[in-house]
């Protein structure tokens, strides 16, 4: 059987999908950011597993004071040793980065802005601007495991399918070149530039607002929305483009690919400052509530095939992560043994599924 992530992207990119809802008018209004054929980007920092181990210095002191909506960049730079070359350093820029983590984080996600020229023959090579989720507290190590968390979220996503942002994790010794704060070294990941995962899959980015689900490729969609259900996410959002990025080929009459981001409120995570919608009727974000719109009977279970078939490879990929807490490594897996007995059970897919889809819009 072919893999969804392979059949998704013959349709997506080289069929003619059947009668689409979004068509040449749509998309000629739309506000893009083409990644053309002639842009070269590099994977390799995506490609590895093993954390790459780097030291990270800047004035810390006066980064984060600086938590505008756009804050400004700051010079940086970064070392690590290349078994080959020795010991590199590559001179960048850095800014904190998000919205609610920015505020609420003593140690906030930051945004890396390299030259081309700068990393060059590096591991960075190709690389423009990176996100890197970090630990949010330095005084709790549970904000560590939460980070973890977030990070198997995404490697598990992409279990399911090509359409999704790879992660990296690293090492990093943050120095603080004002003097003023201690040298502290924690876990973090960088996450795959939107712009590299639209190119990587021959598509480009589609800024457009109050596209319906169903607008979009409905397959992967639906993947999408049970993985939702699946990690416990309600923090999510197609026509708002709430911690969803849109993709989209180079042929009119082809829908819209949905692509998830920003994990870190689910109720796998369990992270203390996430909190439901109160709209939702949840008291806790580790409840679930399947946030997709309706489908058959026959389409749910298509959909539930793709979880079953991947499972052995999903539950690995916790139990390799040496990082993870074992205690909260079984609570994550605990957390997926329900999600499992629930999509091979009729009465609890009706309960969970059909008769709580989203009708309309």
């Amino acid at each position: 059987m072919k893999t969804l992530s392979h059949f998704l992207l013959i349709i997506s990119c080289l069929f003619i999908a059947t009668q689409a809802i979004l068509g040449q008018e749509m998309v000629a209004d739309a506000t893009t950011s083409i990644v053309t054929s002639s842009e070269e980007r590099s994977t390799m920092l995506f490609l590895e597993e093993e954390p790459i181990e780097i030291v990270l210095e800047a004035d810390f002191k006066t980064l984060f004071k600086n938590r505008s909506a756009e804050p400004e960049y700051q010079i940086a730079s970064i070392q690590y040793n290349d078994p080959l070359k020795g010991d590199i350093t590559i001179p960048l820029k850095i800014r904190l980065r998000g919205n609610f983590r920015k505020k609420q984080c003593s140690f906030p996600p930051i945004r890396f802005n390299f030259q081309k020229k700068t990393v060059k023959g590096t591991v960075f090579e190709g690389q423009d601007k990176l996100k890197l989720v970090t630990h949010c507290r330095s005084k709790k190590e549970s904000y560590q495991q939460y980070l973890y968390g977030e990070y198997l979220a995404y490697k598990t996503y992409n279990l399911l399918t090509d359409f999704s942002f790879r992660v990296r994790m690293v090492k990093i010794t943050y120095k603080d070149t004002s003097g003023k704060l201690d040298d502290i070294t924690r876990y973090a990941f960088f996450i795959e530039d939107e712009g590299s995962l639209a190119y990587r899959l021959e598509c480009r980015n589609l800024e457009r607002k109050n596209v319906h689900p169903d607008q979009t490729i409905r397959k992967q969609v639906d993947v999408l929305s049970v993985y939702q259900y699946m990690v416990g996410n309600t923090d999510w959002s197609i026509p708002n483009l709430h911690n969803i990025k849109l993709l989209k080929d180079s042929i009119p009459s082809h829908k819209p690919i949905a692509v998830p981001y920003d994990f870190d409120w689910c109720g796998i995570i369990g992270a203390p400052y996430a909190v439901p919608n109160p709209v939702l009727g949840i008291k806790s974000v580790k409840e679930r509530i399947y946030r997709g719109f309706c489908r058959t009977e026959e389409e749910f279970k298509e959909s539930f095939e793709v979880f079953l078939e991947k499972k052995d490879e999903i539950y690995a990929t916790y139990t390799d992560l040496a990082l993870l807490d074992h205690i909260v490594r079984e609570g994550a897996l605990k957390y997926y043994d329900d999600f499992y007995e629930v999509i091979q059970n009729d009465k609890y897919i009706k309960r969970e599924f059909i008769d709580n889809c989203r009708k309309g819009r």
